[in-house]
């Protein structure tokens, strides 16, 4: 017999305890039982947990365990890296070769009665968590949950007043910020009527709610309610998801569409920044204007990798120029990804997935029009650069003060089929007398587990997808990182790419 986890008969525990079970390749059985038991007869392991709700975050922290040993323990076979975490083992009594040529019951033990909470922070956040309403026809979702090797938590949230939501905008917008920005002003005036993206008629907005969340730098949310931090998981998105298989190999095709002049800013912008991605990626861009309902319609319907729309959405659709488009109204959406990116378009990206899409951007409410702008410039630039739809829209709203104003609805863990960059970075900046000190991690929800290096003419070693690395240069130094980098940075309060980066840091 190999390793059992046995459960009580009851929903929230299986669904809570399939990541763990998935990893160890575990049997699941049920038991007239009050609280879990993993076995290994083998190794004489018997760990018995707690009820829910603690045992999610001891599913989180066993899970943890034996992925990340597992990762540094790996080194010892036939293909290994100098990881700068291996080091890590030798602080809790592991013996790499021993434990390598283990049995997997042999390992559970072996990981099980290691000193892990000594090395624990030394180990990268856990990519992925899912808040999932236990009900039944929410297990056909779990597949795909445990394919990106997600942590399921049970869902848990609170009502949000508005002055509560906007005290968590300024913060975010100003957490890890350089001190000399400051507080914000709470006097200061706020913005004018007219520059709000909106259209003549209703805006539909959205009831957000504050969820509890626990492991994870990405959330998703597959139960009742709209939280904000999370992306809106839709069954059906999982399902979509592979009708865009066969388009690995097909340039990938953008189409932008204004449907409002007094938004041409963003609408040239974003098309520049397609077109010089052209340069080292197969995209072909198409550009609209002013379309019609029909003309709308006729778009989404029609095979797309990214449509980005720049315009009004009001309670009874997306604005054209002989009315509104219920997203809900079209036959079919063939559009793998998009970013609606006007007021209040969250059920209309809800209605784009339902009817075929995989994910997409949204906002819950009206938007300040200089602020959308800013959002999709950066998102559409993030997208097609590989990053995934969820990190995209995490990145991008990093630029505006009322970031939780927009989310992502779909598979947030979805990124375009065609990109080549697989292991996408993302790095923070800081300037400390007269030096710069860099943060630099990879943002790769499928490659957990997989290894990346920093190049610095041979002075970083190998590190754990998910893992920092952080050191300190001189501007020259800096510099002649950046222009290998390609990456985004985020520096004095803002979102920056390398090469823009590196045209401040000369100025400064």
């Amino acid at each position: 017999m190999g390793i059992e986890l046995a459960i009580p008969d009851d929903f929230e525990y299986a669904f809570v305890a399939a990541p763990l079970a998935y990893y160890l390749q575990a049997e699941m059985t049920v038991e007239d039982r009050r609280s879990p038991v993993l076995r290994a007869p083998e190794a004489d392991v018997e760990r018995r947990f707690t009820p829910l709700p603690g045992f999610q975050h001891e599913v989180a922290d066993v899970l943890r365990r034996m992925f990340f040993l597992d990762c540094l323990v790996r080194n010892a076979g036939e293909y290994s890296w100098d990881l700068a975490e291996l080091p890590l083992l030798d602080e809790v009594g592991i013996d790499a070769e021993e434990t390598y040529d283990s049995s997997p019951a042999e390992q559970l033990a072996t990981y099980l009665d290691a000193p892990y909470e000594r090395i624990d922070d030394d180990l990268p956040e856990w990519h992925l968590a899912m808040h999932v309403d236990p009900r039944p026809d929410n297990a056909a979702s779990l597949p795909y949950f445990l394919d990106n090797l997600s942590l399921v938590y049970l869902p848990e949230s609170t009502d949000l007043e508005k002055d509560e939501l906007l005290n968590k905008s300024i913060d975010d917008f100003y957490r890890g910020e350089s001190p000399e920005i400051g507080p914000p002003d709470p006097t200061a005036p706020r913005p004018a009527a007219g520059t709000v993206r909106k259209g003549p008629g209703p805006v539909k907005s959205v009831d957000r709610r504050d969820p509890v969340l626990h492991e994870g730098e990405v959330n998703g949310w597959l139960a009742d309610g709209v939280p904000i931090d999370v992306f809106k998981a839709v069954p059906k998105a999982y399902e979509n998801r592979f009708d865009y298989l066969h388009r690995e190999d097909v340039d990938i095709d953008v189409t932008v569409i204004l449907n409002d002049d007094e938004m041409a800013d963003e609408h040239e912008t974003v098309a520049e920044i397609y077109a010089k991605r052209a340069e080292a990626l197969a995209i072909d861009v198409t550009v609209h204007e002013n379309l019609s309902k029909a003309e709308l319609a006729d778009v989404l319907e029609s095979p797309h990798d990214f449509v980005h729309y720049i315009g009004h959405c009001e309670e009874d659709g997306l604005r054209c120029r002989n009315g509104n488009l219920a997203v809900s109204d079209i036959e079919e959406s063939r559009v793998q990804t998009f970013f609606l990116n006007a007021c209040g378009s969250y059920y209309e990206g809800r209605d784009l997935v339902r009817q075929g899409s995989v994910a997409g951007a949204v906002t819950f409410t009206k938007v300040l029009n200089k602020q959308a702008a800013k959002v999709g410039v950066a998102f559409a630039r993030l997208l097609i650069h590989g990053y995934d739809i969820a990190r995209a829209i995490q990145l991008a709203r990093r630029r505006i003060m009322m970031g939780k104003d927009y989310a992502v609805v779909g598979d947030g863990t979805h990124r375009l089929i065609q990109c080549d960059n697989r292991f996408p970075g993302f790095a923070t900046l800081k300037k400390n007398d007269g030096r710069y000190e860099v943060e630099y991690k990879n943002l790769s929800i499928p490659h957990i587990g997989g290894v990346y290096e920093v190049y610095r003419n041979g002075k970083e070693k190998p590190r754990l997808q998910g893992s920092s690395s952080n050191f300190t240069v001189n501007q020259s130094e800096l510099l002649a990182f950046l222009e290998r980098a390609k990456a985004p940075f985020v520096y004095d309060g803002d979102l920056f790419w390398s090469e823009e980066l590196s045209s401040r840091i000369q100025g400064d």
